[in-house]
């Protein structure tokens, strides 16, 4: 007999802090539910200010990561037990840096310069202990190839308004399905929050 599978929070090594998710990305929220781990979302008052070229977009995505972490900790008592976690997915395409669109124009562009290529996702994600200010920080990079697409094909995935709050203007687990061919390396990743280096994250910060 199987018996029963321990709680999410046993397999993360969580402590016994509350965790406060310091993003208002709906899909990092829908992925810590798919888990069933308890959580509350305190998003930072604003985004770290973005960049659109950057040479080492790692450290660059785990800077906003820390950076949105940090913003949230000022707003909670020192001896607060609390966790929060940070998290930030940027696209990257050579040099340029493929974040949230801030128009239907950017989002066009976003695809045009996808469409027909590879490109990299990369989220970076830091985790802050407020009690005793313990840091931790990582990322996940996934390489995604998108499909060719003619203008009249990106301009009706525009009109269903799915780009418009994701970064590179696509959504993987949504309509944007149908334009992605292949991906390589993590898939929760892509979607917003790499589940399995959010573990060794937890278990990093417990040690």
């Amino acid at each position: 007999m199987i018996g029963k599978s321990p709680p999410a929070e046993e397999i993360l090594r969580r402590g016994s802090e509350d965790l406060i998710l310091a993003s208002r990305s709906a899909r990092r929220k829908m992925l810590l539910e798919m888990l069933g781990v308890s959580f509350r979302i305190v998003p930072p008052p604003e985004d770290p200010p973005a960049a659109e070229r950057v040479s080492d977009p790692e450290r660059y995505a785990v800077t906003q990561a820390l950076q949105k972490c940090r913003a949230v900790a000022l707003n909670q008592p020192e001896d607060s037990p609390v966790v929060i976690l940070g998290a930030d997915t940027i696209v990257i395409l050579g040099e340029d840096v493929l974040e949230k669109p801030k128009d239907e124009d950017e989002a066009f562009r976003y695809l045009k310069q996808l469409a027909g290529r590879e490109h990299t996702v990369i989220t970076g994600l830091a985790l802050h202990r407020r009690g005793d200010g313990r840091e931790v920080t990582g990322y996940e990079a996934s390489r995604v190839r998108m499909a060719a697409l003619d203008d009249g094909t990106i301009r009706r995935y525009i009109r269903t308004g799915e780009p418009m709050d994701k970064a590179g203007a696509y959504g993987i687990q949504g309509i944007g399905a149908l334009i992605i061919e292949a991906v390589s390396g993590c898939y929760f990743n892509v979607v917003g929050l790499p589940l399995a280096r959010l573990r060794r994250l937890f278990e990093e910060l417990e040690t």
